[in-house]
Formats: structure tokens, C-alpha cells, sequence
């Protein structure tokens, strides 16, 4: 026997995202977005698709980390303009809640609830040190057995990710200076559809033939 990861399922989750971001200064033009991805959550409820052992729930968040560069306007002529690159990081958060089918169903072992252990006695003393001694169970001790099973935790992991997103600019302000492009805009209204596609699995004993 030996324990290797299993893989439950594959899904690809596909999440709906609306953010607003606002630049530090103004800026003349958007020069590039970085984009990375991370889950900081991602949990599965099994046994949740109306007792269908092969469907789950699974819970997932995190967030997308976006390192936004852009142009500022300085001084400009007739001829030309200069200005600085400055840059802004900023986290928008996700989180969403789906339905998986399993490819291969996790392997839970049910804990046991505890147990009382009967001990015979031939002469048990009451609660009440002023009473007799007397035969039976005592009613002032018990004696228990616990029984705790320890699953393999369920672990995912991010195989890919795509971003296809919409950046309205919003509250654009007129700039002093008379060039072609007179307006400059620190408000940012993004729309964002992100596919996820991320393998859970499990660790499980095979038998090696």
C-alpha cells in the first residue's frame, strides 16, 4: 500500500468580479496591468448535493493582486509632454460557492461517538459518605472510552487562470494643459469574469500490484 495524491475532481470555476480603484495621482494613460492570482481558501463539503455521494460543495476565495503602471503628465509644449511613471498594487477580492462532480469519490472514515464502559463491582460506596455500602453500578463515576479517526485532508490546487476584464474610466478631469489628450482620470471601474481552473485532491492508499 502506498499513499498518493488522488485527484477528486477538476472543475473550472467561473467567477464574476466588479472592483473599483482609484490611482494616487492622475493619470494621463494606463501603460500595463500585471495580474496574479491566490487562494486563500478553497474548502469542500462532501455529501452536500442532496445526499448524491458523487457531488460536493466546494468554497473558495482569495484574491487578485494587480500592479497597475501608468503615465503622469508634468509639462508639455506644442511638440511634446514629459511626465513620470508611477505605479499603484492594489488586492480585489473574490469568493464564490459551486457544485463539483466527483471523478473519484474522497474516502472518509465516520468517528465514533463516545462510549461508556461498564466495570463490574462487587461493592460500590455512594455519593453520600454517610450512607452504606451497597452492590451495583456507582452513580458518582463513570468510566468512558473515546475513539477520534483522523481523515486525510482534502487540498487544492490552481492549475490555471484566465482574466478577461472591462476598465471603464470614470470622472475623467479636464487638464490645464492644451494638448490633444486633455483629460486626465484617477477613478477606475473594472469588470471582471475570471475562469479558474483548479484540481482538488486527496491523499488515499492504493494497492500496488
Amino acid at each position: 500500500m502506498i499513499n498518493v495524491p488522488v485527484v477528486l475532481s477538476e472543475p473550472k470555476v467561473t467567477i464574476s468580479i466588479v472592483s473599483s480603484i482609484k490611482l494616487q495621482y492622475p493619470a494621463l494613460e494606463i501603460k500595463r496591468i500585471r495580474k496574479n492570482v491566490y487562494l486563500t481558501q478553497c474548502k469542500l463539503i462532501p455529501n452536500s448535493g442532496d445526499g448524491d455521494p458523487d457531488v460536493g460543495i466546494i468554497f473558495i476565495s482569495g484574491f487578485i493582486r494587480k500592479n497597475i503602471e501608468y503615465a503622469t503628465k508634468n509639462c508639455t509644449n506644442k511638440n511634446a509632454l514629459c511626465g513620470n511613471i508611477k505605479h499603484t498594487t492594489v488586492k480585489v477580492p473574490f469568493n464564490c460557492t459551486t457544485r463539483i462532480i466527483f471523478l473519484n469519490r474522497p474516502i472518509f472514515i465516520e468517528n465514533f461517538t463516545q462510549n461508556e464502559v461498564e466495570m463490574s463491582k462487587n461493592f460500590i460506596k455512594t455519593c453520600d459518605p454517610g450512607e452504606n455500602t451497597i452492590l451495583g453500578d456507582t452513580l458518582c463515576e463513570q468510566n468512558l472510552k473515546f475513539t477520534e479517526l483522523f481523515n486525510e485532508e482534502i487540498f487544492c490546487k490552481l492549475v490555471k487562470s484566465e482574466i478577461i476584464q472591462c476598465d471603464i474610466f470614470e470622472n475623467p478631469t479636464k487638464s490645464k494643459y492644451q494638448t490633444p489628450i486633455n483629460y486626465m482620470l484617477k477613478d477606475i471601474k473594472e469588470k471582471i469574469v475570471m475562469n479558474l481552473t483548479i484540481k482538488i485532491l486527496q491523499n488515499q492508499q492504493l494497492k500496488i500490484p
